[in-house]
């Protein structure tokens, strides 16, 4: 089990550039990145990195420091990727005892431009997060900008970019009809579909041969956080 040989180390930074998180989520609060350079509620950028009281993210919607989820879906993912354990509270998250940077582009409908999820990772790299999350897709979609910054933050520095193989049901390997991010062949992305408890694809997953949709996470059964 993977357990055994770690449950997370709280100096990795694992971003997660989605709609934002319940910071006041109590499984999810001790586990928040916190931007110790930053003094909170001063209204000075007090690090010199370009955003204002930035102490536990940034919201790439409105340009300010409120990453409140107001959709759910930030706050689900940031469960399963890091939900306190052995607190008796909620769940527990695949790694445990890291730090999540809830980097916000997507509103209360889910929707988000491709220019801000770059921003975002940006700030990201800026910041230290050595590993990204993004559960989102572009299906048709070609951005070369966000495709140029996902490749120098792998080739620069070393950043692993977790993105999900999107739920349309779709081929990611059709260059007619992308899906971006991971229909970008990088070597740093890592694309994540869904599958039923019997190990096959459901069936609103996207799919695809070409290795672009090379790890799976089962989908049905799973607990997870509801904001």
């Amino acid at each position: 089990m993977a357990w055994r040989r770690t449950t997370g180390d709280g100096a990795v930074i694992v971003a997660v550039i989605d709609s934002g998180i319940d910071y006041e989520h109590p499984d999810l609060l001790g586990n928040l990145w916190i931007n110790r350079h930053e003094i909170p509620d001063d209204n000075i950028d007090n690090d010199g990195n370009g955003f204002i009281d930035d102490v536990y993210g940034w919201n790439f919607i409105y340009n300010n420091n409120d990453i409140m989820d107001d959709n759910g879906h930030g706050t689900h993912i940031s469960g399963i990727i890091g939900a306190q354990g052995s607190n008796a509270i909620g769940v527990t998250g695949i790694a445990w005892n890291i730090a999540i940077m809830p980097l916000k582009f997507l509103d209360a409908n889910g929707s988000g431009r491709v220019s801000d999820a770059m921003r975002a990772l940006n700030y990201a790299i800026q910041m230290g997060a050595t590993i990204s999350q993004n559960s989102w897709t572009c299906h048709g979609c070609e951005h070369t900008a966000i495709r140029m910054a996902i490749q120098k933050a792998g080739s620069v520095h070393g950043h692993v970019y977790v993105a999900s193989a999107g739920n349309k049901a779709a081929n990611n390997d059709n260059p007619l009809v992308p899906t971006i991010p991971c229909s970008f062949k990088l070597d740093n992305i890592i694309c994540v579909g869904a599958t039923d408890d019997a190990g096959k694809y459901t069936t609103w997953s996207n799919w695809g041969t070409d290795g672009k949709v090379e790890h799976l996470k089962q989908h049905q059964w799973l607990l997870v956080l509801l904001h």
